[in-house]
């Protein structure tokens, strides 16, 4: 598998440092880990069309996490009735409600009744195999307004996990949904964790410790987090990595 980096900052983007989102490639797939509101900005830039996207994982409804899928939605859409352009089949996973939250954004964005684009949608936590590769989702504690979820994903023998953003306090089940990832992403938004709603790059390392992940990229960092993750990657007794926009990883299958 390859990642590529299309997002790793915060909600106030940054050169180098947009809203979070990820290409994920797994044999002749492209999916995205969350898909923020520069998102097909940064796929444009790598040559890579919306419309070769087949899946896309969204881990809670916050912009900088999911902002960008209404709009790669409607640009396939315009793809393939002006340009004949062909499209991979979508399908799109979420936390629950993402259907609801779907409707409303067609609405607001999309607001003409007679067209609509045909996508798969799942909420919640869950399981499926795509072609190959293997999705589980699983319940990722953020903040108390709205659900979130987290992702692992595998191929060929290799695991990503993915839990987006994270409070300090999670339940007993999600250590194990990471356990010996080949690559673990996570955020360090937090340089303390008075908030409750998001953690620090120590923290971070730490449940990379706990899970046995065999590598950690640090991302979703901001003006003030950025330099305790770079701290914290440099001390680590492990690979641990801060993640830039446009940066790209090869996990061993």
């Amino acid at each position: 598998m390859k990642l590529t980096v299309l997002g790793a900052g915060t909600m106030v983007p940054e050169k180098g440092y947009s809203p979070s989102a990820y290409l994920l490639e797994a044999g002749e797939k492209k999916m995205l880990l969350d898909c923020g509101w520069l998102s097909l900005s940064a796929l444009t830039a790598l040559g890579i069309s919306a419309n070769d996207i087949s899946e896309v994982f969204i881990t809670h409804f916050h912009t900088d996490h999911f902002g960008g899928l209404m709009p790669l939605i409607h640009a396939r859409f315009v793809a393939e009735l002006v340009y004949g352009e062909k499209s991979a089949p979508l399908r799109v996973y979420g936390p629950s409600g993402i259907t609801q939250k779907m409707r409303q954004l067609k609405d607001i964005f999309w607001p003409e009744e007679d067209q609509s684009y045909d996508y798969g949608i799942h909420e919640g936590p869950g399981k499926w195999t795509l072609d190959g590769v293997r999705a589980v989702s699983f319940k990722v504690e953020h903040t108390r307004w709205s659900p979130s979820v987290g992702y692992r994903i595998e191929h060929g023998g290799a695991a990503v996990a993915y839990t987006g953003d994270s409070a300090p306090k999670q339940d007993r089940k999600f250590i194990g949904n990471l356990k010996g990832a080949d690559l673990l992403i996570m955020e360090a938004a937090a340089a303390t964790e008075e908030a409750g709603s998001h953690i620090t790059a120590k923290r971070a390392v730490e449940w990379a410790i706990e899970a046995k992940a065999a590598k950690l990229l640090l991302s979703h960092t901001g003006k003030i987090s950025r330099a305790l993750a770079e701290e914290a990657a440099a001390s680590a007794a492990f690979p641990v990595l801060v993640a830039k926009d446009l940066e790209t990883l090869t996990i061993n299958e």
